[in-house]
């Protein structure tokens, strides 16, 4: 288990979810000695009508959560990688080294809190599919935390997000037609775009800007990314300065 824990929203069989995750054990992933993936999908007793899990009911799940990860962890050896709630469940994933070992501690752990109806299961996964292929973000959905994270940090400083003001991209290409491709067609959607840099490495760098919102960043950037990735090109994110609410 990392530090790097992270959430996204999504899809899940056409409803709602959030997926929790440990964004950092990709980088050692998958672990030859936890070859068995482990589950408890845990039916939530108030959940909110899109089927997340409601305020009411936080602090009680935070706390089933805290016992039933610890215990199967300490109790099996186990990894805990990351949860998915949605459709009025909330299902926590995990790797073993024995399946049978894991459910024992799964059902013990379930037992302590018989108010919640718990399911336990296993299944061979030597190469980590459920968390690589399910719990793992696409690119998109790491866009769209990357655009989180700068909103947040934005907000933390006073931030209201409700001003437009000049956004500071850029994009990386392996040659200098690929970037001089990549400003023509966002020249064309309004952006100042400043003469390409070669790298050190050989790349082609490209700064351009555009008035926007800081809110309205998830649509613009996913485009920016499909262009970019069009012209095997990599568009590395955005910036802009603090606007602090007015003061009267």
């Amino acid at each position: 288990m990392s530090d790097e824990w992270d959430f996204y929203l999504c899809q899940v069989e056409g409803e709602l979810a959030s997926i929790f995750l440990d964004l950092g054990i990709a980088a050692e992933a998958p672990t030859s000695s936890h070859s068995h993936m482990g589950y408890v999908s845990l039916t939530m007793l108030q959940p909110r009508t899109d089927g997340l899990s409601s305020q009411e009911e936080f602090e009680a799940l935070v706390a089933v959560e805290d016992d039933l990860t610890g215990t199967i962890v300490t109790g099996c050896g186990a990894i805990y990688v990351g949860r998915n709630t949605s459709a009025g469940h909330r299902d926590f994933y995990f790797y073993a080294p024995d399946s049978v070992r894991f459910a024992q501690a799964a059902k013990d752990a379930a037992a302590r809190h018989s108010a919640y109806r718990c399911e336990v299961g296993t299944s061979p996964d030597a190469s980590w599919s459920a968390y690589f292929e399910f719990l793992s973000p696409s690119s998109d959905d790491r866009q769209r935390m990357m655009n989180r994270h700068v909103r947040e940090a934005l907000e933390e400083r006073g931030d209201t997000l409700t001003e437009k003001r000049t956004i500071d991209h850029r994009a990386y290409f392996p040659s200098g037609y690929a970037a001089a491709s990549f400003a023509t067609q966002i020249e064309k959607l309004g952006f100042d775009v400043a003469p390409a840099k070669a790298m050190d490495d050989g790349e082609y760098a490209i700064d351009f800007e555009r008035m926007d919102l800081p809110d309205d960043m998830d649509d613009l950037t996913l485009h920016l990314v499909h262009l970019a990735s069009e012209l095997a090109g990599v568009y590395d994110g955005w910036g802009c300065t603090i606007v602090s609410a007015k003061q009267d």
